[in-house]
């Protein structure tokens, strides 16, 4: 795991489950595969430098030879874990949420059906589907073939059925056992590990407390003895109090109805099985039901675990699942019941082993349920048909007892899944036994798992994997540039930048967590010649969970990180040309303005960006350089934003003589709408949303609106809102105060909104933007622009942040830049002058509300920066982008 550090590591898993991980039309072959996937996914969580991919494909060579170039590529691509691929179509599965019609006991947790995919594909019978018509599971022996789907949604059970559960007679399937017996009040067999109990002895009847009960083991075991050790202590204490669990359990199964009884037997062994269920048909007859509840936990990371911890949590599993449905293949089965893990559909740190088994459990439940074997009749000559038998794989949440330790509960809790009461729990399995749809065969229940694995919505696409190529061998790798924004110039463009290594500055990228460039991939511009040419080629790949989109409080790329991530490679093709070494004072890089093409949203699961920039021009004066530049940023050969930008190279004469922007009727107007004092909007008039994005400060007559700073001020911050309120997070928020809101006023008569922001020198952006030159990045002085005109939508169409968000529609924009921002300002003023509105005419059509706004930037009263032509939509969270 080590190299893992010098990242690029990945790590995947094959499977061949028919390319939908068992929940499409395919039969599947072999059910052991499901445990890869269960592999990736507790990988993912645990080894947290290394890209881990689960790939399912279909069970046919001919397909797996023609995707194979495709399934490379996906292999070291960010985003989902599980990626399912089939003839070029990527596919993810989906938790569907669904309701039991009698479940009202356990309203508190949600009931998923997982036969759903994001995309869904219905061939013909292929090739894997031949395969499965004659392959049996390896976690179980051939011969029951003959186990399959019984048609009718309900399966009566009567007193008359006998009822195998494996997992002890306490806890969770204990509790499950008596629900079953007052439901339906069949014969139940408890199968555990615990030694068949003793009578209680008459000493102990009355004691309660451990302390109670230990001192009486003292008293009456090791009387004529020396004092036990504090372990041998435990271990009779353990069992004195198992055994009583266990006579409690069985006297309350007695008073349901039902009869009952308990045996003792390891199920990982196959004889002992055999020797249990011989002995349960002599006293009670055939078997109708089997629940495997049985399970061990050994909790360790990937890395630490041994071979001994595996075997037994895995073992006790799937041997055990084998072994049973082995020694039952004679009996006139109505249900199999696995008790699965939420662990097997999300992986969980520390139960690789647990997680790897629920999963085999999960698709040998999808592999009898896909392969019917109908009308054969069972060996001993009665006229049950055996293919009347329902599978169910019951991924549960952890259960307030059983094997989940406190420590357990809250690693889960953090994860958002809720705990699951005993009883609650138990009547859910007999209200699944009634009335749930056939097809369920995977369920997961006991809590929501948004927080921890996101499900696809509406929103996501199932993209075509046609147009996934495998990532290019990088001509500068991501060390290699970081070198450049934050190290030795020199490892990353040679020996002529070395004299920048140690004493003499140089120009930079940005560094993180405002780094956006992974790996150059192409340049046809030639190197140490800075003079128009070709064009050089970056790649980005996008972290699904990055903390631009969290202060965003959405699933799409703000549009400052857009603008960086399409100027940066200008930056290093101004480096790589050799312009540092055209002086030999120190330069400074400043952009100076660009006009672009904003075609759609970059969403956070759209994997890797590719910017292409090519300098168009070049002019030197007066100890300036200017360079313009050429730019893109694509997804899939489809452009994201394009246009034109200039920066300039100045020496620190030059750039401190920068006058700002003077002659401008935008500002004029601006000074207008700032003296127009009776035309200030008081905090009393700001609609519900606004109020709830801020707070009046009555101390300062002049400030209408304080918005919020209870967020993080740096992007790493962990303590993030949970709760939208429509503006950013404050590792984003530009703005501190709205100083004045005029919803008919400025240039054009349509709106006016001025913030401000105080000049923190702490401030995350200065460490990061650049290293020997901290300045505050020009797309930060635009968001801050931007996030007025958020907020003036948010208070002209009182929307709802749960409901609603702000993305850009198509449009084309500019901005200019005359002057920095730098850790010794002091004041930011933001003004927007809105120039266009546009309602929606029909109803509930708010997402077509979008408005258009020209805005200005000062820094200690001087207009350093002005934008034209942005624009903003409101659209529902749901809204797929074009």
């Amino acid at each position: 795991m080590r190299s893992a550090d010098d990242k690029g590591a990945f790590f995947t898993t094959i499977s061949f489950l028919g390319g939908t991980f068992g929940f499409g039309e395919e039969s599947i072959v072999n059910p052991c595969h499901g445990a890869l996937s269960a592999l990736a996914k507790t990988a993912a969580l645990e080894w947290k430098g290394v890209v881990c991919k689960s790939i399912d494909m279909p069970f046919s060579v001919k397909h797996a030879v023609a995707d194979a170039d495709i399934a490379v590529s996906l292999m070291r691509m960010p985003g989902e874990v599980e990626i399912g691929l089939i003839e070029n179509i990527c596919i993810f599965p989906e938790l569907v949420t669904s309701h039991l019609p009698l479940s009202d006991h356990i309203e508190s947790h949600t009931h998923f059906s997982q036969n759903s995919l994001t995309k869904k594909t219905t061939p013909g019978e292929s090739e894997s589907q031949k395969a499965a018509n004659h392959e049996a599971p390896p976690a179980a022996s051939s011969s029951l073939n003959h186990l399959s789907q019984y048609k009718n949604n309900h399966i009566p059970l009567s007193s008359e059925d006998v009822v195998v559960i494996t997992g002890g007679a306490k806890g969770v399937t204990a509790q499950c056992a008596v629900e079953i017996a007052e439901a339906f009040s069949p014969v139940i067999i408890l199968i555990g590990r615990s030694p068949l109990p003793a009578p209680e002895p008459e000493w102990m009847r009355n004691l309660n407390s451990e302390k109670e009960i230990k001192s009486a083991i003292i008293a009456n075991l090791f009387i004529d003895s020396a004092m036990p050790s504090p372990m041998k202590l435990q271990e009779k204490f353990d069992s004195l109090v198992s055994a009583r669990e266990i006579e409690k359990t069985l006297n309350k199964i007695k008073s349901a109805g039902s009869k009952v009884k308990y045996y003792s037997s390891d199920i990982r062994q196959p004889e002992s099985v055999k020797k249990t269920f011989k002995a349960v048909r002599e006293e009670f007859g055939n078997i109708n039901m089997i629940i495997h509840g049985a399970g061990v936990l050994k909790d360790k990371l990937i890395i630490d675990k041994t071979e001994e911890q595996f075997k037994s949590v895995f073992e006790t599993k799937v041997e055990g699942m084998k072994n049973l449905l082995q020694f039952t293949h004679n009996d006139p089965i109505k249900y199999v019941v696995f008790f699965s893990s939420v662990a097997a559909r999300t992986g969980n740190r520390g139960q690789v082993d647990y997680a790897m088994a629920n999963e085999i459990l999960n698709k040998t439940a999808q592999f009898y349920s896909k392969n019917p074997i109908k009308n054969r009749k069972i060996k001993n000559d009665t006229d049950h048909n055996i293919s009347q038998c329902r599978f169910i794989s019951i991924n549960w949440g952890p259960w307030e007892g059983g094997m989940v330790t406190a420590q357990l509960q809250k690693e889960f809790i953090q994860q958002g899944i809720e705990l699951i009461p005993l009883k609650e729990g138990a009547k859910y399995l007999v209200d699944e036994l009634k009335e749930s749809a056939w097809n369920d065969v995977e369920i997961v229940t006991g809590g929501s798992l948004a927080s921890h694995n996101p499900q696809l919505s509406s929103l996501e696409k199932s993209y075509y994997a046609d147009n996934v190529e495998p990532k290019p061998v990088a001509l500068f790798s991501r060390e290699q540039i970081l070198e450049f924004a934050t190290g030795k110039p020199s490892k990353a463009f040679g020996e002529l930048y070395r004299e920048f290594d140690h004493d003499r500055e140089i120009a930079r990228l940005p560094g993180p967590p405002y780094f956006f460039m992974d790996r150059v991939i192409k340049t046809d511009a030639p190197q140490w010649e800075m003079k128009p040419g070709g064009w050089i080629e970056c790649q980005f790949d996008i972290p699904a969970d990055g903390w631009y989109f969290k202060a965003a409080a959405s699933r799409y790329m703000p549009f400052s990180v857009l603008l960086e991530i399409a100027l940066q490679p200008c930056g290093w093709l101004a480096a790589y040309a050799g312009s540092a070494l055209k002086s030999k004072e120190r330069l400074y890089f400043r952009n100076l303005g660009g006009t672009a093409e904003f075609i759609r949203p970059v969403h956070r699961k759209m994997g890797t960006l590719t910017m292409r920039s090519r300098m168009s021009s070049v002019s030197h004066a007066g100890g300036i350089i200017i360079q313009n530049f050429d730019m893109e940023v694509s997804n899939q050969e489809s452009h994201i934003y394009k246009g034109t930008t200039n920066f300039g190279f100045f020496t620190q004469k030059s750039l401190s003589n920068q006058t700002g922007i003077r002659n401008s009727e935008l500002h004029q107007a601006t000074l207008q709408s700032i003296s127009d004092k009776n035309k200030t909007l008081d905090v009393a008039d700001l609609s519900y949303f606004a109020q709830k994005a801020g707070k009046r400060n009555s101390s300062n007559k002049n400030i209408i609106l304080e918005l919020t700073k209870n967020c993080p001020l740096t992007p790493d911050d962990a303590n993030w809102q949970k709760k939208k309120n429509g503006m950013p997070s404050k590792a984003l928020l530009m703005i501190d105060t709205i100083d004045k809101l005029l919803t008919n006023g400025g240039k054009f008569g349509k709106g006016f909104i001025q913030g401000t922001k105080n000049v923190n020198p702490e401030e995350w952006f200065f460490k990061a933007h650049f290293y020997q030159d901290p300045v505050c990045p020009g797309s930060l002085g635009v968001e801050s622009f931007l996030q007025l005109m958020q907020f003036y939508a948010l208070e002209k169409w009182a929307y709802n942040p749960e409901e609603y968000g702000i993305v850009m529609p198509h449009h084309t924009h500019q901005w200019i830049y005359r002057g920095q921002i730098t850790p010794s300002c002091k004041t930011i003023k933001v003004v927007a002058h809105i120039k266009k509105r546009e309602e929606s005419k029909k109803k509930n059509e708010q997402w077509k509300y979008s408005i258009e706004a020209d805005g200005l930037l000062y820094v200690d009263e001087l207009c350093i920066y002005q934008m034209e032509n942005f624009k903003l939509q409101i659209v529902p969270h749901d809204f797929i982008a074009g």
